[in-house]
């Protein structure tokens, strides 16, 4: 009979919380550095909304040569507070929803901080759905989130919200960021509404100190790479009291003097996760101008002299190519986490010799849930951290979750080092996705009774209790019944090419599928000689079929999606039309 420590189950113990407000942890922060730097938008103006600051004076000196905004905790929480006054005066209350369509600008923070005040229900949406191509989408989205508050950038965002809800009930409050437009007011207009009013705003802050664990705090939606069809998660404030009472995923060095950089797309969880993390501590959140890519993030390192970067491997990649990194200082640089796609010994050893003052850790994030593993490796020489198969691990269970890897079809708990899909329970973990869709997703364990997630990650727990994470079973291919897994074989190429790589799985007569590879450029090498290194480090069951290159399937780039990773199913759609084309 199996032994609990034979199998691959583990449970990371109880986590203690004893406040039941967001705002709270956030008021730490604003209680250990009330005059220091809580955010800095470095393409905005340094008067930009100034109105809601008016009367506190600049409270930090600028230690940077750059005049751009930059706001005090005090400045944010009063900014915050006049925005919250202002919507509660226009009949907002507690509960209520309220979606923003808007790139990375200092609104974001505010209102990031504003909605727990208020403890409304945060929906952060790709701004880029307000374009006529995408109004489809948009449509479906505002009718999932049913939003009491939108708040948009400019007036071709309002005319599409417009135009979804004409005919329909519109939302209470329509808010626009830029220029005047008829029906939509401004944060301002509404800060300036909640001051005429007889709304107390202690008050406010009295009652965002409390808050019901079971009210839903934060609706994000997945990126839809998988499926191809966003799913809505609700993440409650108990899920977001977890990741700030375990501590192991942000601020593990976090002090009132780190700068931490801030570069996520907002509408993905690593944005507010992070910010909360990082005003917790009391830190300075950095925001770089999003249009300017990997240029920004080396203009923040230069400019502010950032001690912290959450690094995803395609803005890594990009960072350190650019010509501008070669006479970059990147001393300040002393911890950086890889995440938000598959992380191998390459990547890390690249990141390593790039910036070689910074302690880098892997971290595992998804919409559905965080704080789950904690990296036990910051003392381990690099050649000491135990890859599998050139995969990074992610680390151990943290405390408050649960971690399965059971059989797909059966869900039978396998044994430790063998494959197969990561279950996970946790008080951070949504209990079900928006509007009940992909109930599948779910189930409660026959023995313990615990709801479990099912991920869909090909997953393995070392005898050590170490989590890997090996790719998507989706992308798992099937070389005569021998299960490939593409990330092991992505690695190999990519340390033998220098070029970023996709291996996806493609039909063959007689093996079933084959791996096809496609890289962004070969370097030098050849197609017989990438076939060659996979065979040399993996063995013939796992040989490779064609190797294509991006230019010719006529594209310079990978397509991405908003956190950085190749999506998958396009690159097959690239594959199929370049041999369309030629048959």
């Amino acid at each position: 009979m199996q032994t609990e420590e034979q199998l691959a189950d583990v449970d990371g113990g109880p986590l203690i919380q004893e406040r039941s407000s967001v705002f709270s942890h956030l008021e730490e922060g604003l209680k250990k550095n009330p005059h220091g730097l809580a955010t800095v938008a470095m393409h905005q103006r340094a008067d930009h909304l100034s109105e809601l600051t008016a009367g506190l004076g600049n409270e930090t000196s600028n230690t940077s040569s750059t005049v751009c905004l930059q706001w005090t905790y005090t400045q944010l929480h009063q900014a915050a507070l006049k925005f919250a006054t202002g919507l509660a005066a226009h009949g907002i209350q507690p509960g209520m929803r309220i979606v923003t369509l808007i790139p990375n600008r200092v609104e974001y923070p505010l209102t990031l901080w504003m909605y727990t005040l208020l403890r409304l229900t945060l929906i952060s949406l790709d701004p880029g759905a307000v374009t006529s191509a995408r109004r489809e989408e948009l449509t479906k989205l505002m009718e999932a989130t049913n939003p009491d508050v939108v708040m948009v950038l400019d007036d071709k965002g309002a005319k599409a919200i417009d135009q979804v809800f004409s005919g329909r009930k519109p939302p209470k409050l329509k808010i626009v960021l830029e220029g005047s437009v008829d029906g939509w007011t401004t944060i301002p207009g509404i800060a300036a509404a909640g001051s005429k009013s007889s709304i107390d705003p202690n008050q406010i802050v009295q009652q965002a100190q409390s808050d019901d664990p079971t009210r839903t705090a934060l609706i994000l939606f997945t990126s839809g790479t998988s499926t191809g069809t966003p799913k809505g998660c609700a993440r409650h404030v108990a899920s977001c009291n977890h990741v700030f009472y375990n501590k192991y995923q942000w601020g593990r060095g976090f002090t009132t003097s780190t700068r931490v950089l801030t570069s996520s797309a907002n509408f993905r969880i690593i944005s507010p996760a992070i910010h909360s993390g990082i005003w917790h501590k009391g830190a300075t959140a950095i925001m770089p101008d999003p249009s300017m890519g990997a240029k920004g993030t080396i203009a923040a390192i230069r400019q502010w002299r950032i001690n912290y970067i959450l690094f995803i491997p395609a803005l890594m990649y990009g960072v350190v190519a650019d010509p501008e990194f070669a006479d970059l200082d990147v001393s300040s640089v002393t911890d950086i986490t890889l995440g938000g796609d598959m992380i191998t010994r390459d990547i890390q050893a690249r990141t390593r010799k790039a910036f070689p003052h910074a302690e880098v850790s892997t971290s595992h994030g998804m919409t559905e849930g965080g704080g789950l593993f904690r990296w036990p490796f910051f003392a381990a020489p690099f050649e000491e951290i135990p890859f599998h198969a050139d995969i990074s691990p992610l680390g151990l269970v943290t405390p408050g979750s649960k971690i399965r890897v059971v059989d797909p079809e059966t869900r039978k708990t396998l044994k430790r080092n063998v494959p197969g899909e990561l279950c996970v329970a946790s008080e951070s973990v949504i209990k079900h996705y928006l509007n009940n869709t992909n109930a599948e997703a779910f189930f409660h364990s026959p023995d313990n009774g615990t709801q479990y997630f099912r991920t869909g990650d090909l997953s393995m727990i070392n005898t050590d209790g170490v989590v890997y994470i090996l790719g998507r079973i989706k992308d798992v291919i099937k070389r005569s019944g021998v299960p490939i897994t593409p990330a092991a074989l992505e690695s190999c190429i990519e340390k033998f090419t220098g070029s970023q790589t996709s291996v996806v799985a493609w039909p063959h007569a007689v093996l079933g599928q084959e791996p096809l590879v496609v890289v962004k450029g070969l370097n030098g090498k050849t197609e017989e000689g990438v076939r060659e290194r996979v065979v040399k480090m993996f063995g013939r069951d796992y040989a490779v079929g064609d190797v294509l290159t991006l230019g010719q399937l006529g594209r310079e780039e990978f397509p991405l999606n908003a956190t950085g990773k190749i999506i998958k199913r396009d690159v097959v759609e690239l594959v199929k039309s370049y041999y369309d084309k030629r048959s």
